[in-house]
């Protein structure tokens, strides 16, 4: 499953506009990947 197949999915089962919901999308990969950075990476440079 891409990106777009993912938001096109949750956009359906949660009734937000696909734009939103790639918003949504975003900020939820953004909060994961910026947490697993932070556990590997404690002082980024």
């Amino acid at each position: 499953m891409n990106k777009a197949e993912l938001v096109h999915e949750v956009a359906g089962k949660v009734g937000l506009t696909k734009k939103e919901t790639n918003n949504l999308v975003d900020a939820i990969t953004s909060t994961i990947t910026d947490s697993l950075a932070s556990q590997f990476c404690p002082n980024p440079l």
